[in-house]
């Protein structure tokens, strides 16, 4: 419990914070959503930037989804062929700049 006395202090403290209703609600889609649901969601996040704000029953129906195609190991791999990907071409663009000021 980490210090904490209270045994409601997580509660306590979803209920100081939430805006997504009820804590029953919150508590329900948080359980669906799973280990590593906040993965998810940020990633649903990124691919969506203008996107409106969801509801909270469509971003966790959305997370399941995700669930069901990729495990949090793949995602992990996805995201380091990303980074890598993305590094090789940052490099790629510096290099071709330096060559435009030469020329």
């Amino acid at each position: 419990m980490r210090g904490h006395t209270d045994k409601n202090s997580t509660a306590t403290y979803i209920q100081a914070v939430n805006k997504d209703g009820s804590i029953e609600r919150v508590s329900l889609n948080l359980f669906n959503r799973g280990h590593f649901g906040w993965l998810y969601h940020h990633l649903i996040r990124l691919s969506m930037p203008n996107a409106p704000q969801l509801e909270v029953e469509q971003s966790t129906a959305l997370i399941e989804q995700f669930r069901k195609e990729l495990s949090p190991y793949q995602l992990e791999q996805l995201g380091q062929f990303l980074y890598a990907s993305n590094k090789v071409n940052i490099h790629w663009l510096c290099n071709y700049r330096i060559l435009l000021k030469q020329s």
